[in-house]
């Protein structure tokens, strides 16, 4: 089986760079007419990349991203962006922030507010948030 995998990525790199204007060309439109798959894909990979212990199917995470058009957090409506994150990209988040990527742990939100939740659990972001307004009152005029 490994011999088999290995023919096969050996023979998908010849081709790639045999053909690589028309690879290339076939894989930004494949990103540009599905970019919920493809966001899907990238985020799961980059969680195992990051040592991320995933249990979810890239499927699941698609239906999810789907069906959340607003950050849970702030509430601004989720952007995709073309090449780069923005503050209203969404981001998969771990609730728990443990690393475990499981179906009741995780959520879509805002690449600002997952910036600024870093690790931190549900609970003790909304009190870091509390924190803050508390601090800084809001001024009348």
């Amino acid at each position: 089986m490994t011999n088999r995998k290995e023919y096969h990525r050996k023979y998908a790199r010849k081709y790639y760079w045999k053909n690589r204007d028309k690879c290339v060309q076939y894989i930004r439109l494949w990103r540009k007419h599905n970019p919920i798959k493809n966001w899907a894909g990238r985020s799961l990979s980059r969680h195992k990349e990051w040592g991320y212990n995933v249990k979810v199917n890239r499927d699941y995470l698609e239906e999810l991203r789907r069906n959340t058009k607003n950050c849970c957090y702030c509430n601004c409506k989720l952007k995709s962006g073309k090449k780069k994150l923005w503050a209203k990209s969404p981001t998969l988040d771990v609730i728990d922030g443990s690393k475990n990527v499981t179906v009741g742990n995780i959520q879509v939100i805002c690449h600002r507010c997952n910036m600024t939740k870093q690790n931190r659990t549900h609970e003790q972001f909304v009190d870091y948030c509390s924190n803050i307004v508390n601090k800084f009152p809001t001024r009348k005029k």
